[in-house]
């Protein structure tokens, strides 16, 4: 649990929060709520928010733990394509190297609108890509 210190400027009232950064840390990467944080901290969500604002190291610690977790999700999704996961391949793709679905209308225009979804590789290409990647990425 987080330790409260008297802190001398403040007076009459409870002491100044300080949370317990460790245990911050710990659980941070997982992208609590505040709500979850200040149940695990012993505090109020009103005493997070005051940190949000004003405590440097509670700021500091909270944004590299989230970072953390995104570069390994990103290295998690990485090898996911790189050992052929179709669907990783393609959003990867997609939000890496701006390819794209592309919807085409066919038919007859006075009939139900039928459509028809592709992608911009062939099979050959996908394969030739996950081949590359796989040469290139020591992952």
């Amino acid at each position: 649990m987080a330790k409260k210190q008297p802190n001398h400027k403040r007076g009459v009232g409870q002491p100044e929060f300080v949370p317990d950064y460790g245990l911050l840390k710990n659980i941070a990467g997982l992208f609590p709520s505040d709500e979850e944080i200040a149940v695990v901290l012993g505090c109020s969500r009103q005493t997070i928010a005051k940190l949000k604002k004003s405590d440097e190291r509670y700021i500091s610690v909270i944004n590299t733990a989230h970072q953390g977790t995104k570069m390994k999700l990103r290295q998690l999704q990485m090898q996911h394509a790189l050992d052929g996961n179709v669907t990783m391949l393609m959003f990867l793709g997609k939000q890496k190297l701006g390819q794209a679905d592309t919807q085409k209308h066919i038919g007859d225009p006075d009939r139900p609108l039928q459509t028809a979804t592709t992608i911009d590789l062939t099979p050959a290409q996908l394969k030739e890509a996950i081949k590359a990647l796989k040469s290139e990425t020591s992952i």
